[in-house]
């Protein structure tokens, strides 16, 4: 299971204020030239805060013919979707999540599906995949919620060289073994989070884990072929790097 990570309109922030600006229309009395004063709050993680204002500003300066004010929160895409859902009414127009919490925001109106030429861009220039788990079926039709702004789960491993070599970080057996020797701690969140062990059923592409929804976004089946050899593979070695002294 791979989660991305979107901006509710992302990586297009961009993108989106253009779509959103656009819906303004002439001034009423046809004559005056006061700029149009466009409001728009943005939430996104905090290493994304001076990407989000760089961004933002950069629009505002190609479309001056709009006055923009940009409101900035702090949200991780992790609970994105818990917060925005609390009042979808006042919450941001701009969010970034994780793919995984598109149905229940969808189910709560909290996305505008992402059509015209917009739809077109996202498709053009971004990869197959990504744009996929943007997608989702309703009523028999494939409609686009999110803009892609990842589409990979990637782990670093940060270690002292001075203790590992770099022939013992090829595998996480090797690198539990040295760290033991060396009587250091290997700290990977095995335990407490999800979606790190599912990472390693995920490795076998045989090994799937598929989830079924109704055109309500409702949950209505879940499809999970763990139950063989290498599915039992893989239970084991979690079981051994959990119970390892090292870990």
């Amino acid at each position: 299971m791979k989660k991305s990570r979107f901006f509710a309109v992302v990586l297009a922030v961009l993108m989106l204020c253009l779509s959103l600006a656009a819906c303004g229309g002439e001034p009423a009395d046809g004559g005056s030239t006061e700029k149009e004063k466009v409001v728009l709050t943005v939430w996104g993680s905090a290493e994304d805060q001076e990407m989000l204002k760089e961004m933002c500003a950069a629009y505002a300066a190609a479309n001056p013919d709009k006055e923009y004010k940009f409101l900035f929160g702090v949200q991780g895409e992790g609970d994105a979707a818990d917060k925005v859902l609390n009042d979808v009414t006042s919450g941001p127009d701009v969010f970034s999540f994780a793919s995984d919490q598109i149905n229940k925001l969808i189910a709560g109106g909290a996305l505008a599906r992402v059509g015209g030429q917009n739809e077109t861009d996202v498709k053009a220039n971004n990869s197959a995949t990504s744009v996929d788990a943007a997608t989702v079926t309703i009523n028999g039709e494939d409609q686009l919620f999110a803009y892609p702004c990842t589409e990979d789960n990637t782990l670093f491993l940060y270690y002292d060289k001075s203790v590992i070599d770099a022939e013992d970080v090829t595998t996480l057996d090797a690198l539990l073994d040295a760290a033991h020797a060396a009587g250091r701690k290997v700290h990977f969140k095995l335990n407490d989070d999800g979606w790190y062990l599912s990472s390693f059923f995920f490795a076998y592409p045989d090994l799937g884990y598929q989830v079924s929804y109704n055109d309500s976004m409702t949950e209505v089946g879940v499809n999970i072929n763990y139950n063989n050899a290498q599915g039992l593979a893989v239970m084991k070695a979690l079981v051994k790097y959990v119970n390892h002294p090292a870990l």
